[in-house]
């Protein structure tokens, strides 16, 4: 088993990543793992805390049990070995669907794997995590893992889910020193319906948001949404301190900014996700950074329901129910320190 490739790929890395022994023994712990899921010690028994209760013989989604922002994790097999990647889209309820597609595109043994993600992205240099940046990525995760409130189905009123999304962001990460202010626009137009994948769309936001969070000089970020008659455009604005570089090529800078998110991005199947056509960096006057997510009309179709209703979802309820979880979460990520 090639220790020190794993270490050289998960070290840094912000989601947890354990590699267990064909009698479930954990082997080795990245430092994410040991922060977030402190059941499995290593040298332990993990067999109890997965489900199903054994060690899986096959490449797949893992279930693992536990009050924990990670509950899935990629179990690739080498040999009679298992290595678990708890990567954060795995998260999300269409996680089981998402790690068997990238089975198939990568291969389903750990070592094919593993050489297709080294020889992606192997020109990033992962830099060691900074203070609080890990707890700042899992908090992320928990902000925008929650299902209910924005729906699954792929038509959205795009304001109302806007509306409800801001409302949970303006209360959220205070606690780690950041303050976000938000604004929607007046002028946006009426009956204008957006037609994606919801968990795309909090990829590509969490990712985004977590770039200007990382960047920003004193913990500012604005966040607002427009439109340019096309498309809605979310804009965050920051000032920040940090020597950004080109901005030609979105996904090394997402790299080279954010390394600790480097093998999730690159690993993405649809890198079309982040193209100068979705997404565009632009660096002003007196260190402003800023920078546009571009999110297009589609027609609105009479015979598909919208995934925001007001009445059926209760939204006043469910964000209550959120602020308190993310709350929780933040003052029992607080108390281990």
């Amino acid at each position: 088993m090639n220790f020190k490739l794993y270490s050289e790929l998960f070290e840094h890395s912000a989601f947890p990543v354990f590699l267990l022994s064909p009698y479930g023994k954990v082997r080795y712990k990245n430092p994410a793992a040991n922060k977030y899921l402190p059941r499995l010690r290593k040298n332990a028994d993990a067999s109890k805390y997965l489900q199903p209760s054994a060690i899986p013989k096959k490449s797949g989604v893992l279930q693992i049990a536990g009050s924990t922002s990670y509950h899935r994790g990629l179990a690739l097999i080498e040999g009679e070995e298992v290595l678990v990647l708890c990567f954060s889209f795995l998260q999300y309820d269409d996680g089981v669907e998402m790690g068997e597609a990238f089975l198939n595109r990568f291969g389903d043994t750990a070592f094919d794997f593993l050489c297709e993600m080294h020889r992606e992205t192997r020109k990033y240099i992962l830099s060691p995590p900074q203070k609080n940046q890990t707890r700042l990525y899992t908090d992320m995760l928990s902000f925008l893992q929650y299902e209910g409130i924005l729906g699954k189905r792929p038509l959205y009123d795009f304001i109302k889910a806007a509306e409800m999304l801001f409302t949970k962001l303006k209360t959220s990460f205070s606690a780690l020193g950041y303050r976000i202010s938000t604004q929607i626009s007046e002028e946006l137009p009426t009956q204008k319906d957006v037609l994606f994948s919801m968990h795309d769309f909090l990829f590509i936001f969490g990712k985004l948001l977590y770039l200007q969070m990382r960047l920003a000089a004193k913990g500012e970020v604005s966040v607002t949404l427009t439109s340019d008659g096309n498309a809605y455009l979310i804009r965050f604005l920051i000032r920040t301190r940090a020597e950004l570089g080109s901005c030609d090529d979105i996904l090394s800078f997402f790299t080279a900014h954010i390394p600790e998110c480097a093998s999730e991005i690159m690993l993405l199947e649809r890198t079309d996700l982040f193209d100068d056509n979705t997404i565009r960096f632009e660096q002003g006057a007196f260190a402003r950074f800023m920078t546009e997510y571009r999110i297009p009309y589609t027609e609105r179709n009479p015979h598909i329901l919208r995934s925001v209703d007001i009445s059926e979802l209760l939204i006043a309820e469910d964000i209550r129910i959120l602020i308190e979880r993310i709350e929780q979460r933040l003052k029992d990520i607080g108390a281990s320190y």
